[in-house]
């Protein structure tokens, strides 16, 4: 479909949605009076406005003598008011108002508990949840602190919220009582907005599994970044910090449920974040994919997290085939805090220090709010190698021994890699606005900042004469390259909701997010250039950037034993992604032939591989959930897509939860997902520099788009499909005790993957397409996989004696990813070639198999009393198998076993205001296997831990202070 078409579309569906919300009963009126006949009062109200009243006139009494008086107020308050002594009840159909007598009107009316909840300071507090005791029927706080929740007899209503302390009052239909809550430093992890389009439920509520992880469990990982803060305290989320790995450098690869980094969608307030501009190359968990910087939003600025751990495409839009990762901005009503942090390893490396600072207030009108969260880190290299093994100066140990001797400048030991964390320094900073306008509209915007300054490094490159990457002229001992690259993200969301008096909430925005990713090789050389290479290069710059725009209306029904929630919208999405050249002498060939091209460690973009792509997609979606007698929670969700590259798709979801009784529920979701390529995956067209088994080999990626790839008989990358499957149980052995247990499966058909190196001289149709390449990689739809897994989650918390509180939990998570199908090599590509091309190598299916742990099992506890606080927690981390293949040798692999971490931290409180925390991690300096010396991936002592696998960082035990001023 052409993008003006889809442009077309979405702008006459918007402007449906937007015609559809003006109402009369909204529009103000000023009036005056007096003992005067309703049937007077009415054709001036319908004079002043643009209601129409249809009615009996006998039926509503139209002479009775009636008294009104308004000064610039809504239609809809003044009828409320005038109608309400004569026993008059109206209801607006197709913009008329239809007026009946009270007792003709049905039996079964809808009424509601209405009020406002605030805080001790007497401010509104919003996302406040309210819940009817006894259902899961419950509702959020609007800006201003009001709500309003369907119930048509007294009940008990429960009241709670992540940063005060829960209470419940009893409730009457049309009251409008003010319910205060009390700060608290104890968080609730309950509430979930994630995985449904209708009024935020209790977790264990859902029809599908879903996290709930608050700032303080974030914090008291002590962990400095987000994605790091989740690989300890949500169950199936992975990822790892380690060096000399590419692209992975400078956005941590963060997994879910075993798939891969593009397979999890992230979030900012329930709007999709943009991913990375970079693809990683590199052999490592997430070869050839895109992830999403987590890192690059400052935790500080977070209220909490909610994972949703089932394929939501039909939902959200394509990337949640394993989940979401829900990321809920703190709204801070008045003050804030200020936290700042130090600490290194007890190697007395990788120091650190962060500061940040979070404060709100409001903007002068009722329920209006803005809050600002600023952060600084500095974070100091690890270096994990051993002494150096290898060859520094000839090829045979005599006479390198000999050399080294003569020139001092190696003395045994001596290290020449530097292997471990990356040295960083980051600024960044969040804003949230949330402000009612005229006729119940709220205005919102979120906007994000981050740059982060990262140094990388790459292999010890030696100085043997003959080595196709040495540069003696220049570098007579061998060098190092450094690697630094700057990442800089920005994001911006504005948009206007409104709640109508019909119950239609509407939501429209725009948002536009970006990435930029400018990398740089300096202590290094380009090796065919000889004595005239520069030792500085500015290598390019990847860039990627979304524009979506949205239109949500959502409404809540309730009928007779019911209530079921109906969703529908539209999003419209621009991405462009781009390559930018760096220094010629990056990326050119020079006069020496036997000696490799462009920077070494990190080769050049060239102008011919610059790109600049498009695409557009149009997504319409519907959503429906109903629950039925408080027992039977079910929904059904339609998602249809059109992209201007590769066509459409459908998505479709129903999952079901029934509430067997009181504590105990069962669960259980299918759904149909998909993941579009990434125009990185379609466009990509780089030449990287990658080190196996301690060969440098420069491979050059063919894009998707290159018209060759037709001729090779590979059509151009499509979609990846998928089946997700859970089943569950959850609830609750006591009200202090919550469980849940879901099973689940996830097939993917076509699965995109980054193909083997494929060598130029090995394959007759390379030969004759790329005769100018050495070696080549692309990308494919050659697999299907499985994986299949169990969560299961145990929960006991105490809070009821006053300033005490307890809190024990034991998470484990289980998955297995398997290939069940590899397609044939397409004939054409296969032609003229007798042995058989293998498109993915054994290195690259345990990628995807064995280098993430299938077991995860992670057990805390914490206790707080009056001002003193602790916490434990013990994380096993399963094994993982990596895989390597030295040239003209067999493969080689090795399994690293799991291991426990443990880790402590101490608080006290003293005041109010200040909070001081002592943290412990890996308190019994825990490091995974060492890589075998006598294997390839050791390369000589510069890697003696593992980087093609995703276990646990080799940083060994850390501390840190931390102090927290609230004011």
């Amino acid at each position: 479909m052409p993008v003006f078409q889809q442009v077309l579309m979405l702008i006459v569906f918007s402007c449906t949605l937007a015609y559809a919300q003006e109402s009369p009963l909204e529009e103000s009126i000023s009036l005056r009076m007096q003992d005067t006949p309703l049937q007077t009062v009415l054709t001036k109200m319908e004079k002043l406005t643009s209601a129409r009243f249809l009615y009996n006139p006998d039926a509503i009494g139209v002479r009775r003598k009636v008294s009104v008086r308004a000064h610039q107020e809504p239609l809809r308050l003044v009828l409320d008011r005038l109608f309400r002594p004569l026993s008059i009840h109206y209801e607006l159909i197709r913009g008329n108002l239809i007026l009946t007598a009270q007792d003709s009107v049905p039996q079964v009316q809808e009424t509601f508990f209405r009020g406002m909840v605030k805080n001790s300071k007497g401010e509104p507090i919003s996302d406040a949840f309210i819940r009817i005791k006894g259902s899961s029927q419950g509702t959020t706080t609007q800006a201003d602190g009001s709500y309003q929740l369907s119930g048509s007899e007294p009940a008990t209503l429960l009241f709670s919220h992540l940063s005060y302390q829960s209470t419940q009052v009893m409730g009457k239909p049309g009251l409008v009582p003010t319910v205060i809550l009390q700060e608290t430093t104890v968080a609730l992890p309950e509430i979930a907005i994630v995985g449904s389009y209708a009024n935020p439920r209790f977790r264990l509520d859902r029809s599908v599994p879903v996290d709930v992880l608050t700032s303080d469990q974030l914090q008291t990982s002590g962990q400095l970044e987000l994605a790091q803060q989740l690989q300890f305290t949500s169950p199936t989320v992975q990822t790892l910090k380690t060096g000399i790995n590419g692209v992975a450098n400078y956005a941590d690869p963060i997994t879910l449920r075993g798939l891969a980094p593009d397979q999890v969608l992230v979030l900012v307030d329930g709007k999709r974040r943009h991913p990375f501009s970079g693809i990683n190359l590199n052999q490592t968990v997430g070869l050839g994919t895109v992830t999403t910087d987590l890192n690059a939003i400052p935790a500080l600025a977070l209220e909490r997290v909610e994972i949703l751990r089932d394929g939501a495409a039909a939902q959200y839009g394509s990337d949640a085939i394993a989940g979401i990762i829900n990321l809920v901005l703190r709204k801070e009503t008045q003050g804030g805090l200020i936290r700042s942090s130090v600490g290194s390893t007890s190697r007395g490396d990788g120091t650190f220090f962060t500061t940040g600072l979070r404060w709100g207030t409001g903007l002068g009108k009722t329920g209006s709010n803005l809050t600002l969260s600023l952060q600084v880190q500095s974070v100091g290299v690890t270096n994990r190698s051993d002494a150096y093994t290898g060859r520094i100066y000839a090829s045979d140990s005599t006479t390198d021994n000999r050399i080294r001797q003569n020139r001092g400048v190696w003395q045994p030991p001596f290290r020449v890699g530097v292997y471990g964390s990356n040295g960083s320094t980051t600024v960044q900073g969040l804003y949230k606005i949330s402000y009612p306008i005229h006729n119940h509209w709220t205005l919102y915007q979120t906007g994000s900042y981050s740059n982060k300054y990262i140094m990388a490094y790459g292999f010890f490159r030696n100085a043997i004469p003959d080595n196709a990457n040495s540069n003696p002229d220049l570098y007579p001992d061998g060098y190092t390259p450094e690697l630094p690259g700057r990442t800089v993200d920005f994001s911006q969301v504005i948009g206007l909701s409104r709640q109508m008096p019909q119950g239609w909430q509407w939501d429209f925005s725009g948002s536009y997010g970006s990435n930029r990713l400018d990398l740089w090789a300096n202590h290094t050389s380009n090796p065919s250039l000889g004595a005239a290479s520069p030792t500085d290069f500015y290598v390019g710059r990847s860039f990627f950037a979304h524009t979506l725009v949205d239109a949500t209306a959502t409404r809540l029904f309730h009928a007779p034993n019911t209530n079921w929630n109906v969703a529908l919208g539209s999003q419209f999405r621009r991405s462009e992604f781009q390559l930018r050249a760096g220094d010629a002498a990056a990326s050119e060939q020079g006069p020496l032939m036997n000696k490799a091209p462009g920077a070494s460690g990190r080769p050049g973009i060239a102008r011919a591989d610059e790109v600049r792509a498009f695409r557009s997609n149009l997504g319409l979606y519907g959503d429906v959930e109903g629950e039925w007698k408080k027992r039977i929670l079910g929904s059904m969700a339609l998602r249809l897509e059109s992209y201007s590259d590769f066509g459409s798709n459908l998505s479709g979801k129903t999952s079901i939860r029934y509430r067997m009784n009181s504590r105990l529920s069962v669960r259980g979701s299918i759904n149909r997902g998909f993941r579009a390529p990434s125009l990185q995956q379609n466009f990509n067209r780089l030449v990287t520099s990658t080190v196996q088994a301690g060969s440098i080999a420069l491979t050059r990626q063919i894009s998707s788009q290159d018209p060759r790839m037709a001729e090779m008989g590979f059509p151009p990358i499509q979609a990846e499909k998928s089946w997700n499957y859970t089943l569950g149980l959850a609830g609750e052995i006591q009200p202090s005790f919550t469980f849940a247990l879901d099973a689940y499966q996830i097939s993917i058909r076509d699965r995109i993957i980054l193909s083997d190196r494929l060598f130029v001289a090995s394959i007759a149709s390379l030969q004759r397409l790329f005769p100018e390449l050495t070696e080549v990689r692309l990308f494919t739809n050659q697999l299907s996989t499985r994986t299949k897994g169990l969560d299961a989650q145990l929960t006991y918390s105490n809070n009821r004696k006053k300033n005490t509180f307890l809190r024990v939990s034991a998470i484990f998570s289980y998955n297995q990813t398997q290939i069940t199908r590899i397609k044939p090599t397409p004939a054409a590509f296969q032609e003229g070639t007798a042995s058989a091309i293998s498109l993915i190598d054994t290195i690259g299916r345990g990628l995807i198999e064995t280098a993430q742990p299938r077991e995860k099992f992670t057990i805390s506890g914490e206790y707080r009393h009056h001002h003193w606080s602790g916490s434990v927690r013990a994380t096993y981390i399963g094994a993982v198998t990596g895989w390597i293949k030295p040239l003209t040798q067999p493969y080689e692999y090795q399994t690293f076993r799991g291991k426990t971490l443990f880790d402590v931290t101490i608080e006290y409180t003293p005041t109010q205001h200040w909070q001081f925390s002592l943290m412990g991690l890996n308190l019994l300096n825990t490091y995974p296997d060492r890589i075998l010396s006598n294997q390839a991936a050791y390369s000589n002592g510069q890697t003696p831990y593992p980087r093609n696998v995703s276990q646990f960082s080799a940083n060994g035990a850390s501390g840190q202070l931390q102090v927290v001023y609230r004011f």
